[in-house]
């Protein structure tokens, strides 16, 4: 990104709660503080720029949080004459569905023109562009438990759904035969069968902000180059979802086929 932007520096920060110090005979909660106030960890960055890991930025340093505070109201938009196309009756016959919603973010055109900017170098001239990173993730031990409870109860649905099927095959094949040894018309029989589908998996909220800079550029991003970056990010968050979707289904199915091996093991062998 920092190449495709020609960008001074790029970071990632995530947001988390602060954590206790624990003792040795402490439990394995004693490091969370249920009074602690969410934060901006740094965790990635560019090559030039690996002194931003482990920095904190707190809610009330900076400007960059703001992203992540209560969302502004949206407002309504004017009706667009290209949004409709009316037919020869008058009446509209096509509306365009709305343009997805950019990515939350925050442009500051001149740092060195906002007082609010937090530095951790020495201020030069150039913009900020920060970009709220928000996904849904399923990696996680509730949800792996969960998920693993809801494939055990569909798959032994659809195993039944299956014997039944194949009973009801078996009967309609009977039936057929002696409609033709009998000499009359078979008409097969119809039958809606239920369909067993597997809930999606729990999800937890997780947020990071992806921040870029041209200090001592003395330039800003222009709008083409926004959205590109905004789309880049936006990619990005969409890639990493349904990365996270694949590999609990592989973790799941391997769960199943560990516990079917046990199986047979036990069947056979001991």
């Amino acid at each position: 990104m920092k190449k495709v932007s020609d960008s001074t520096a790029v970071y990632v920060g995530k947001v988390v709660n602060p954590i206790k110090e624990i003792k040795e005979d402490d439990d394995d909660t004693a490091h969370i503080d249920p009074n602690a106030v969410p934060q901006i960890q740094f965790c990635n960055s560019d090559d030039s720029h690996n002194f931003m890991v482990d920095k904190i930025l707190k809610q009330d340093q900076g400007v960059t949080y703001s992203l992540f505070t209560e969302e502004p109201p949206v407002e309504d938009e004017e009706p667009k004459e290209e949004e409709e196309e009316a037919g020869a009756d008058g009446v509209n016959k096509y509306k365009a569905p709305p343009k997805p919603k950019p990515l939350r973010h925050i442009l500051i055109p001149e740092v060195v023109r906002e007082p609010k900017i937090h530095y951790y170098t020495v201020p030069r001239l150039g913009s900020y562009l920060a970009i709220k990173l928000e996904y849904n993730s399923c990696l996680n031990e509730e949800a792996f438990n969960e998920s693993i409870g809801d494939y055990t109860v569909v798959n032994q649905k659809r195993a039944e759904l299956e014997r039944d099927q194949k009973e009801w095959a078996d009967q309609q094949e009977e039936l057929r035969i002696e409609k033709q040894e009998a000499g009359e018309t078979y008409v097969p029989e119809t039958k809606n069968w239920p369909e067993h589908k597997y809930k999606p998996f729990p999800t937890k909220k997780v947020q990071y902000v992806v921040c870029l800079n041209t200090l001592g550029q003395d330039r800003c991003y222009t709008n083409e180059m926004k959205d590109q970056i905004l789309e880049i990010v936006k990619n990005f968050r969409d890639t990493w979802e349904n990365l996270e979707c694949k590999n609990l289904k592989a973790d799941i199915a391997a769960k199943f086929e560990r516990a079917e091996y046990d199986k047979v093991y036990k069947d056979h062998l001991e």
